[in-house]
């Protein structure tokens, strides 16, 4: 999964104000469907103007109230449809995450068929709602649909442990190359569908590599996180090891006060009931799973760089510790 890089900027709340706040606040003005981007756009008027003082509408401001800051984001993908973000057909919250739970990849994460056989048994449940038939091909590549699951899980976590409210239908792809050499997964921007020359050798394999989007609305008090309200966590039957390992790393680090928690705590700006909050998201995510995994119900065998040349994924299973410290 690709998480475009994000940029701090700054900017002279006055400019902000006249150049960008005014003008949006015109344009959503009396559309009755726009009703939330109108609450946005007004508190920030009230924020930039100085009618709104209070610890809201200060974090909006730096320290000497000047200017007012964010984040620029370079992502340039496309969104994807029904396959991946779900149909949606149950409407906006509660619902719609649990339609995302409904697409090939997440129910071929919870079968208990081996990975192989989970591919095929989440294909063909998923097109048993007419929608999803309709925008999944009864024969997607099956390394598609394992990198696919590997984003979900990361897709998930990341939510869980963020807090992300506004995730689904935000969820876009970009095409890319991916191939083996030396033993190791290497991939790069597909700008076509003609193999590149310098990349023959390697028989590349053209994939869909998601790209999270619209990531403002996490972390902050206020915002409701499906990932736990829909208990995107449980019932999975397959993980990979790597991530489980990296989950195990951070649940460590925060717990322990290590490097990544001094970053939150000196960089982050973000707080400390916050990272607080971040910090027992993590543990929770990893005890879940950890209880998971020791029971049996959980196996840590999905490595979707085994089916770019092996769609039938013959190769044996490697065993991983649930405790991986």
């Amino acid at each position: 999964m690709h998480v475009p890089v994000a940029v701090y900027r700054s900017l002279d709340k006055q400019v902000h104000l006249e150049r960008v706040v005014k003008p949006a606040v015109k344009i959503v003005e009396g559309r009755h469907g726009l009703k939330m981007l109108k609450a946005g756009w007004s508190f920030l008027d009230s924020v930039e103007s100085g009618q709104d003082m209070g610890s809201a509408g200060r974090a909006l401001l730096t320290g000497d109230g000047t200017l007012v800051f964010g984040a620029l984001l370079d992502n340039k993908g496309d969104r994807y449809g029904a396959a991946f973000n779900g149909t949606r057909e149950s409407g906006w919250g509660v619902g719609q995450n649990y339609d995302f739970q409904q697409t090939a990849p997440y129910l071929a994460l919870r079968s208990n068929l081996p990975v192989t056989d989970a591919i095929k048994a989440g294909i063909h449940d998923a097109r048993k709602n007419p929608k999803m038939a309709k925008k999944l091909s009864a024969n997607p590549a099956p390394a598609q649909i394992a990198f696919w699951m590997n984003d979900v899980l990361e897709i998930t976590l990341l939510d869980y442990i963020l807090g992300q409210q506004d995730r689904i239908g935000n969820i876009d792809y970009q095409w890319r190359w991916f191939w083996l050499k030396d033993g190791k997964l290497d991939t790069r921007h597909a700008k076509g569908k003609e193999v590149p020359s310098d990349l023959a050798e390697h028989k590349p394999v053209r994939l869909q590599r998601t790209a999270i989007n619209d990531n403002d609305a996490g972390v902050r008090r206020g915002y409701t996180n499906y990932a736990i309200k829909t208990e995107m966590l449980s019932g999975l039957r397959h993980y990979s090891p790597h991530l489980y390992k990296k989950l195990a790393y951070l649940a460590k680090d925060l717990q322990s006060e290590g490097e990544i928690h001094q970053w939150f705590v000196k960089s982050s700006d973000l707080s400390s009931r916050e990272i607080e909050a971040i910090t027992e998201k993590t543990q929770k995510a990893f005890a879940l799973l950890q209880s998971d995994c020791e029971s049996g119900n959980l196996k840590l065998d999905l490595k979707p760089a085994d089916f770019l040349y092996n769609p039938d994924n013959t190769k044996p299973s490697k065993e991983h510790s649930c405790r991986p410290y």
